[in-house]
């Protein structure tokens, strides 16, 4: 239920009154008033919060402790003073942090703009090649299907842009426009999303080039780029740029939109049980600057800064979240340097050529009505005999999309040919090399870029492997 609003407007000498009579020093009142004047006594209330008497709370259960309530009075020896050092921490500390997530957030644009731009010039405009949960089309060959999209936060998005289109003033814009029409490609989009645009985008990006984006920043789940995980990442960090951006307070603040699924990754591990404060975001930032900007002092700066900073002010490092002993974990180590890859460059190189899927997946597509066991050896016959391209790096196989048949469930014959003839359960990388390497008597073009328009067969695969397999 709510309450009737009493509270009465107050002037400046009034706030100033106020705060003496509830046991606040403040032997300025001149500083006073102009600190009020300059920031607001209601901005400043978050910052003397926990220099507040507290009072316990009665609970009815005697086995549950009693809980406690900030109290109008303030604790003995409070001034104003120690109220605004804190509040000056808190805004170094969002400028700081405002800086680590320009760096990421430029990064993030490049990259996504990349990623899409390979496909085509326009490809945030097309609903084919984004995923079909941004743009809530499963069967791109039903119309029934296609009208969905109308209502999809694809379209949303796509009508945020148009805005951001017509409104800019940015030169570049303004050049594009009068050179090409109104309709800007992507890498020309994404300099002028605002972040939270760029974050809506990347979720919406297909699994392929979310997983190949987090890849290349080192955020792996296994072997593969874990593009889930920077995705949630990208949300978090969209909320914490809002909050120092609006010049709310980051230091104690319950961060409503926390960083997810850092637990696996091992520099991250121990800020998982920090998540409802801005700490594991610091962590997040550090694991990004490192591989974004190495020679960025950045993370020893933060660092220095949160531990001097708070020990001046006499508050605990526990407000913002920070562990036990959190100041030796390596990702704080000016000499940290990220691990090498154990896998071969030109192994990642080929596989980020193809949309790829697991076993599991393949197995649903061969043999849908099987058991999952028989499902698994179906999917390991075929590899075995080399009819099936599985592409290794870590523990499990990726099996590239291209091949399978999903409405036929088998392999694409003339696939499962080449594959078989260029020997791909002994040589999977070399196989996947000539998919892709474009062939001057294909005019060219790829065996893939055939394959997927019918125009490779069985013949043309003999002119093409040779004698000497798919290296001839």
């Amino acid at each position: 239920m709510t309450e009737t609003f009493t509270k009465t407007f107050k002037t400046i000498p009034e706030q100033v009154e106020l705060l003496r009579s509830r046991g606040m020093e403040i032997p300025d009142e001149s500083s006073a008033t102009r600190i009020l004047e300059t920031v607001g006594y209601y901005r400043l209330s978050g910052y003397w919060y926990p220099y507040r008497k507290r009072r316990p709370v009665p609970t009815a259960d005697p086995k549950v402790l009693p809980g406690y309530e900030a109290m109008d009075e303030f604790a003995s020896g409070t001034t104003l003073e120690q109220v605004v050092r804190l509040y000056e921490f808190d805004r170094k500390l969002k400028l700081l942090v405002l800086d680590a997530i320009e760096r990421i957030e430029v990064a993030m644009r490049m990259r996504i703009g990349h990623a899409l731009g390979q496909g085509h010039p326009f490809a945030h405009c097309d609903m084919h090649a984004l995923g079909s949960g941004f743009t809530a089309v499963e069967n791109h060959d039903d119309p029934l299907h296609r009208l969905q999209w109308l209502s999809s936060d694809h379209s949303a998005w796509l009508g945020n842009v148009r805005r951001l289109e017509t409104s800019s003033k940015e030169e570049f814009v303004k050049h594009y426009q009068a050179k090409y029409g109104h309709t800007l490609p992507v890498w020309v989009v994404t300099e002028i999303l605002t972040f939270g645009g760029l974050s809506k985008l990347y979720e919406g990006l297909k699994p392929k080039h979310r997983d190949e984006i987090a890849e290349s920043f080192g955020i792996m789940k296994g072997s593969r780029g874990d593009g889930a995980a920077l995705a949630s990442w990208m949300t978090t960090l969209n909320y914490i740029r809002n909050t120092c951006a609006h010049h709310a307070r980051l230091w104690n603040k319950n961060i409503a939109v926390q960083v997810g699924q850092i637990a696996l990754i091992d520099e991250l591990k121990h800020a998982d049980h920090s998540k409802q404060r801005v700490y594991a975001a610091l962590a997040v930032l550090a694991f990004l600057i490192v591989r974004t900007n190495p020679e960025s002092t950045w993370r020893q700066d933060i660092a220095d800064y949160v531990q001097k900073g708070l020990k001046a002010i006499g508050q605990p490092e526990s407000k913002i979240g920070c562990p036990a002993g959190w100041e030796k974990e390596s990702i704080w180590d000016p000499g940290y340097l990220p691990p090498a890859d154990p896998y071969p460059a030109e192994h990642r190189a080929l596989r980020r050529e193809f949309e790829t899927v697991g076993a599991s997946d393949v197995g649903l597509v061969l043999a849908p009505t099987s058991e999952p066991r028989s499902r698994t050896s179906i999917v390991r016959r075929e590899r075995s005999a080399g009819r099936l391209l599985g592409l290794k790096l870590g523990e499990a196989f990726d099996y590239p999309v291209f091949q399978l048949e999903k409405g036929q469930s088998r392999i694409h014959p003339v696939a499962a040919y080449a594959n078989h003839k260029l020997n791909a359960a002994d040589d999977p990388w070399g196989v996947a090399r000539w998919w892709v390497n474009a062939d001057v008597r294909l005019n060219g073009r790829t065996p893939l870029n055939d394959l997927e328009s019918g125009l490779l067969t069985e013949a043309v695969v003999d002119i093409l492997s040779g004698p000497n397999g798919p290296d001839a």
